[in-house]
């Protein structure tokens, strides 16, 4: 999840976007961007969506950090112009390559793996009380 704030900022900043403003064009208050940036708030799939929506930001890069920051699909020329670059391409009647049930299917997969990676790192945790519990033992040590 680290990554992921890591690419948000990073996201932010290539923008030249203040917290305030990237609140606002997604519609949130700048606290709650501020929270995401601290790891208080997650990023959500509504985020990723909007990212690229208004932005054009990859949700495989966001969320994964594969491939490149700007998605090299452009489903509205207007996203480059908001910020300040010329269109890289624009496809005429041609689905841009990640479509949002892909990007759901995506994010769901992501998740899952976050989750089999916690419930695998809560296993190791108890491994690891239970082994310090019998060197207390053995050893008559406290910690």
């Amino acid at each position: 999840m680290q990554n992921v704030i890591k690419r948000f900022i990073l996201a932010r900043k290539n923008l030249r976007l203040t917290q305030a403003d990237l609140a606002t064009s997604l519609g949130f208050k700048q606290s709650y961007i501020s929270n995401i940036e601290k790891g208080r708030n997650e990023v959500t799939s509504n985020i990723v969506i909007a990212m690229y929506r208004l932005y054009n930001i990859s949700p495989e890069w966001l969320i994964t950090g594969q491939g490149n920051m700007i998605s090299v699909f452009l489903h509205d020329a207007t996203s480059a112009k908001q910020i300040g670059e010329p269109p890289l391409i624009t496809f005429q009647n041609e689905e841009p390559h990640l479509t949002e049930s892909k990007l759901l299917e995506l994010l769901q997969q992501t998740i899952k793996s976050q989750e089999i990676t916690i419930l695998m790192q809560e296993k190791v945790i108890k491994i690891l009380e239970t082994e310090l519990e019998n060197i207390k033992q053995k050893y008559k040590v406290q910690f």
